[in-house]
């Protein structure tokens, strides 16, 4: 629905063109049809500028369905298609159908479980911090989801591996933690492969479970956000965002972590108001020591107050081994050929046999 409709606005620009009016503005910005815009700017438009009405752009607005921190995206943008009548005697549109109606990125949240939160962990791991958060869900029985990005899991792998041997899940964080909404296709496609392949080379399995970096990850709120998202989707992924956020890492404290306690009543109110299903927490990327203090003290709030702590994989109704599945075979072959200390051959990236990058096959993107 849109507070100003593109054959509306154009006959509305025409009568204030014929009152002598010479200028105008819009109020307000975003809860217009996209097609205006064809028109906005043109005096005494043509029959060409008209016909420019007949295509209807999807706009930045977002369809979001139901509740939940997990998305399934059901639908990409369609343009829109209409046909007017123009009365030349008038200068106006006096009739309008629509024959395409046209359509938003429509996104579905899954995971909205009553009681059951699930702690992730995000930019990972970190030698100084993520054992210590391992040492407290050891402790207090509970299973958490890192998201890890490819760089920190190859510099630690020792800790991804005990990470998974405890009953924690991994999951994919991109490999250079990269503006999300900022790259290319190509750049996510190699950056969500490269992890992939790190991942099934020690821990030995691969994870479905993909967390966008930066603030896509809580609620997306336009398409420019999402716009990569059915890529990801298309890869296999499993998009995990996270609406319980204490912003542990420092947005709200003048980019200082936070102290403790104020992490700890931020996701004990966030949860209490039934705001989401998961907590996002992080385990590296600066100093995360206050988050380790605060973590004792944030299971044993949210058990007291009735909730379940599960894993991202529960929210869904599934095993973990159904996000996180074994490699496939060929994939078994060069582990096992890496075991044996054979020699691949030297390549310097490659995604599903296509090169990204490569002096000698420049070009080939």
């Amino acid at each position: 629905v849109w507070m100003l409709d593109g054959v509306t606005g154009y006959n509305q620009l025409r009568a204030a063109e014929l009152l002598g009016v010479r200028g105008t503005a819009l109020w307000r910005l975003g809860a217009e049809d996209p097609s205006l815009w064809f028109i906005w700017d043109a005096t005494h438009p043509s029959d060409s500028v008209r016909a420019q009405l007949e295509q209807i752009p999807p706009g930045p607005d977002l369809i979001l369905e139901d509740d939940g921190d997990i998305w399934r995206i059901m639908a990409t943008p369609q343009k829109g298609q209409r046909t007017f009548r123009y009365d030349s005697s008038t200068d106006s549109i006096t009739d309008e159908s629509f024959t395409i109606y046209p359509l938003s990125y429509r996104i579905d949240h899954l995971g909205n479980v009553p009681n059951k939160i699930a702690l992730t962990f995000d930019d990972g791991p970190d030698p100084r911090f993520t054992p210590q958060i391992l040492d407290i869900l050891k402790e207090k029985h509970v299973s958490a989801t890192f998201f890890v990005t490819g760089l920190a899991a190859n510099n630690a792998p020792d800790i991804v591996r005990r990470a998974y041997a405890e009953g924690n899940e991994i999951g994919n964080h991109t490999y250079t933690h990269s503006h999300f909404d900022e790259g290319s296709a190509t750049q996510l496609t190699f950056e969500l492969k490269l992890t992939e392949r790190l991942l099934e080379s020690f821990p030995g399995v691969k994870t479905l479970l993909f967390r966008p970096p930066y603030g896509v990850d809580h609620q997306p709120e336009s398409a420019d956000e999402v716009a990569l998202l059915p890529l990801a989707q298309g890869l296999g992924c499993i998009i995990v965002g996270a609406r319980i956020d204490p912003q542990d890492w420092g947005e709200l404290n003048g980019g200082s972590p936070p102290p403790a306690a104020t992490i700890v009543s931020r996701v004990l109110a966030q949860a209490g108001a039934r705001k989401g299903n998961t907590v996002l927490l992080h385990d590296s990327g600066g100093d995360r020591s206050q988050t380790v203090a605060a973590l004792p003290q944030i299971i044993d709030g949210l058990r007291a107050k009735g909730f379940q702590l599960v894993s991202v994989s529960e929210l869904l109704g599934k095993a973990r081994a159904e996000v996180m599945p074994p490699p496939e075979p060929r994939r078994k072959i060069v582990r096992a050929r890496r075991r044996l200390h054979i020699r691949p051959l030297p390549l310097v990236a490659m995604v599903d046999r296509q090169c990204i990058y490569n002096r000698d096959c420049a070009g080939q993107w």
